[in-house]
């Protein structure tokens, strides 16, 4: 007897459909009672989410991948746990960092800033320039911006900055305390280009007095969940930009990250390994690898 596969639909059958864990307000039902329906469904892309019953119909679990390329039934199954996982760790108790600070650009701080100052968005970045100041005063040893500055903006008399007999600029007020600081990290992102990853820099004012640039891009695996972010991405004119996260870290730690080791699924940061030695990584040939001079005592690992 073929199984029955049914493919719910999640307004005309709310109630069955949030039942079996399918999302209400998308999709389109059909009802079908064969495996060899559904891939016909499939193929003429006339339904958008299939409510599968792996135990009644494995063949068909088996064949969607033909239909849908990203679609992974193990690998979906491995985000699930990963997730569970996630909150199991959330909800125990952890050692925190207690010298580690965020400062978030909300709605109080948009209102704050305009009663205050009267400045709307974006903001002049002569108020970057008084945080990084500020922050530095109080001791940081890193001040980290997940903000791109991409294009310079217009000089103004409203946003100068006059100390003593000096009028800065916004933008220049901005660099000069990146430059004074020494401790600024800038955001790049990126555009892609085919599948080569291409950084987008700051403007050079910026870039240039900014102690380093860190990455701040992620994305999403394909069921639309942000499970993680690459070590670092390697762009063929600019080189290598580590995730903004690890520059900062190896900054309060200092850690060199020049004298990183990068090996097939792993990327080793002041490893404690041999100089030199032999590294297999899953089904591929072995390899040989040489560790930087100078690159030993820390040892974290990401792999890829």
């Amino acid at each position: 007897m073929t199984p029955v596969v049914p493919v719910y639909h999640p307004r005309r059958e709310a109630r069955r459909a949030v039942k079996q864990g399918y999302p209400r307000r998308l999709g389109t039902v059909r009802l079908c009672r064969s495996g060899e329906g559904i891939e016909r469904l499939l193929q003429r892309h006339l339904v958008d989410a299939v409510v599968l019953d792996v135990k009644a119909a494995p063949e068909l679990a088996q064949a969607l991948p033909r239909f849908f390329p990203r679609f992974d039934m193990f690998q979906r199954l491995e985000w699930m746990t990963y997730d569970w996982r996630m909150r199991r760790a959330v909800s125990s108790a952890s050692q925190v960092a207690t010298n580690l600070g965020a400062v978030f650009i909300d709605d109080d701080s948009l209102k704050a800033i305009n009663d205050n100052f009267q400045f709307s968005w974006p903001w002049p970045r002569q108020l970057y320039g008084r945080l990084i100041g500020e922050l530095s005063a109080q001791g940081a040893k890193a001040v980290g911006f997940d903000i791109l500055f991409r294009e310079l903006h217009t000089p103004s008399p409203d946003t100068a900055v006059t100390l003593g007999e000096t009028t800065f600029n916004s933008d220049d007020f901005f660099a000069w305390q990146s430059r004074k600081a020494s401790n600024v990290v800038l955001a790049v992102m990126d555009e892609k280009m085919g599948n080569q990853w291409r950084v987008l820099l700051p403007a050079d004012k910026f870039r240039t007095n900014a102690w380093m640039l860190g990455h701040i891009t992620s994305d999403v695996d394909s069921d639309g969940v942000l499970r993680r972010a690459k070590a670092y991405y390697d762009d063929p004119a600019h080189g290598r930009f580590w995730h903004m996260g690890i520059v900062l870290a190896a900054r309060a730690l200092n850690v060199d990250l020049s004298k990183a080791v990068t090996l097939p699924g792993k990327t080793y940061i002041h490893a404690e390994v041999p100089p030199a030695f032999t590294w297999k990584y899953g089904d591929n040939a072995a390899e040989s690898a040489t560790v930087p001079a100078g690159a030993a005592g820390l040892d974290v690992v990401f792999r890829e």
